[in-house]
């Protein structure tokens, strides 16, 4: 197994693997390893999604996850979640041709022209009575998956060209300094610029919540975030707050 040290985190690349947030986590709790580990793979067997679906995992695009360990309680770490995709839209559009429209789509998604390009799977857990968080994120460099809820894309097809590596790179120096923030000032200094970029904000939107064995769909107007990153949505003059779900 090839590794590099690179701005504080240590990438161990893999050329096949399960998935790479389940076998960091693994590896993290038994070996009692670091923040800014860095596990990247070739090839998943397993990838996975929020909700319980399959990530497809070409060999072509990017794979990879990330141990942190910060100093937050757990009802805040989802925070992560939201910081890290801004990091990677700030990534893009400096890459990126102004024809492209970069936006967020709340809670997970990072998409291009009102397609999907990225998503992340954030796991949170008590270890030792501090939190450990995996960051999962793959990210569609020229290759995306054809039969998927909502549509997707990738890198090429928006002309945006880029080694995956040269990305996961730029991607880790931006996710530092944001998430340095974040544990200084919390997400109420994130808040307002992930908003600029929200997905449908001032919309009609659904959310589907995942009450299993059923999905709950809500439709109302998608009115902001809260501080703490839930969504708002208003529906005949009542706002309701939404710590999770999937927004169509």
């Amino acid at each position: 197994m090839k590794q590099e040290l690179y701005n504080d985190f240590l990438i161990s690349f893999f050329d096949e693997i399960d998935s790479t947030n389940s076998q960091l986590s693994r590896d993290a709790i038994k070996h009692n390893m670091s923040e800014f580990n860095v596990y990247l793979a070739e090839k998943q067997n397993k990838g996975r999604g929020r909700m319980s679906r399959e990530w497809r995992s070409f060999e072509s695009n990017l794979h990879f996850s990330i141990l942190l360990r910060p100093n937050t309680s757990i009802i805040n770490a989802h925070q992560i979640n939201f910081i890290s995709v801004m990091a990677l839209g700030n990534i893009l559009e400096k890459i990126s041709s102004s024809n492209n429209k970069i936006s967020y789509k709340w809670p997970n998604d990072l998409l291009v022209n009102s397609q999907k390009i990225a998503g992340i799977l954030q796991e949170s857990f008590q270890n030792n009575n501090k939190i450990m968080v995996i960051l999962g994120i793959g990210v569609n460099i020229n290759k995306n998956p054809s039969e998927t809820i909502f549509p997707s894309t990738n890198l090429d097809k928006c002309n945006i060209n880029i080694n995956k590596y040269q990305l996961l790179k730029l991607f880790l120096d931006e996710f530092k300094g944001l998430y340095s923030g974040w544990q200084n000032f919390g997400f109420n200094k994130y808040q307002k610029l992930w908003l600029k970029k929200a997905f449908k904000l001032g919309e009609k939107i659904t959310i589907n919540i995942n009450n299993k064995p059923t999905i709950k769909s809500v439709t109302g107007i998608f009115k902001g975030i809260t501080p703490n990153a839930e969504l708002e949505l208003l529906d005949q003059d009542k706002v309701s707050i939404y710590q999770y779900g999937d927004v169509s």
